[in-house]
């Protein structure tokens, strides 16, 4: 077998996507504005939701959702334990507190765990649509219509549930444009609701708390500022970006998925390998492809990404157990085995490559290799 070097995620950029940005750059406005409202208006209308508001990033976007609903000192916001920091940091910005709940083999949140996390104290939940595999939010909503839920929908640009679209099935929903996500604008994030209350605050609290349906009379009138707001613009570059990016994301997700093909044809016999749920009622974005090894399997998970490495294939952790993260265990007092499916999953899953500059023959490798060591290490 020939040694290839297949990189984990590589952002996918064309000449439209230069072209994009060098017009910006021409045009003298580079700052947040009408390429930015145009990026809002098109993400929203591709994820089924009326508003959409553009951001930093997706943790600003989580930041955001969080002090749109009013959430502060002294509430509780269930979040699953396996999932990006940023998940749980948001809650920890406005003084509340996160309560973690465990995920199961999909590494989404177990929802037959979520009644015990509730106290008087809940405000919210945080269902993270992981890797780009949707969370069933009806069912949450139907078993816990008093809670507010808000969507971390960072991986699932183009995800569907049952022909629902992530960022429009709760009161609103963050995404990323991360470099590593299915579309880039380097750094970036959007909140999209259908609420118009929440849309109003959101582009309130983005922009330093200026009132957004100011009206200028004169050249001496200010916007009036009655809150404290935040500089999380995006700006017109980064937007130009996105527009441009925006326009392939069917094709990108639609690559991705002949990708996850071939990977679950070479491996799906693969004893103690699990991977990832893929179903008619899921509509998968494959912002990741991440594989589990069994719980019985006796295989060690960092030797195999080691070898895997030898041979030039790329990988990591599924993502992080946030309990086990200092911060959280320490301020909490919270054991590893508090939370044993995201302790389980943490130290046992691994994100093989899945980008867009894959050919067909980069995801045979990685599935030959990955199957020849596994078979070799029973």
């Amino acid at each position: 077998m020939k040694l290839r070097s297949v990189a984990l995620s590589i952002p996918s950029f064309n000449v439209n996507d230069e072209q994009a940005v060098l017009s910006c750059l021409r045009s003298g406005w580079v700052m947040q504005g009408p390429l930015t409202k145009q990026f809002e208006e098109e993400f929203g209308s591709l994820v089924g939701a009326k508003h959409a508001v553009a951001v930093t990033s997706c943790t600003t976007a989580l930041h955001l959702m969080m002090l749109t609903l009013g959430i502060g000192d002294g509430d509780e916001v269930i979040v699953p334990a396996f999932s990006w920091v940023s998940t749980a940091n948001a809650v920890e910005y406005v003084g509340a507190k996160p309560v973690f709940v465990d995920v199961d083999k999909t590494f989404n949140m177990d929802l037959g765990q979520i009644e015990q996390a509730i106290s008087p104290k809940t405000k919210a939940i945080v269902p993270v649509h992981l890797f780009g595999l949707c969370v069933d939010i009806e069912q949450i909503k139907n078993n816990f219509p008093e809670l507010k839920i808000v969507e971390d929908a960072a991986c699932a640009a183009g995800s569907e549930f049952n022909g629902e679209k992530a960022g429009s099935m709760a009161e609103m929903a963050a995404f990323s444009f991360h470099p590593r996500k299915s579309i880039t604008t380097g750094e970036g994030g959007m909140v999209t609701t259908n609420n118009d209350d929440y849309y109003q605050k959101l582009l309130t609290l983005r922009n330093h708390g200026l009132d957004p349906n100011f009206k200028k009379r004169t050249n001496a009138d200010m916007p009036e500022v009655n809150e404290l707001g935040y500089n999380f613009r995006i700006t017109d570059i980064q937007s130009s970006i996105g527009l441009s990016q925006l326009k392939r994301l069917p094709s990108m997700i639609a690559e991705r998925q002949a990708g996850a093909e071939i990977y679950k044809s070479m491996l799906g016999d693969v004893e103690n390998l699990i991977l990832p749920l893929d179903s008619s009622e899921i509509a998968h974005s494959w912002q990741s492809y991440v594989v589990l090894l069994k719980k019985d399997s006796n295989i060690d998970r960092n030797e195999l990404m080691k070898q895997l490495a030898e041979r030039g294939i790329a990988t990591r952790p599924g993502t992080q157990a946030l309990h086990m993260l200092g911060f959280y265990a320490h301020k909490y007092s919270i054991r590893p085995e508090d939370f044993p499916n995201a302790k389980w999953v943490y130290e046992n899953s691994i994100a093989i490559p899945m980008h867009n500059k894959m050919s067909k023959e980069d995801f045979e490798y990685v599935g030959e290799v990955l199957k020849s060591l596994m078979t070799d290490s029973k």
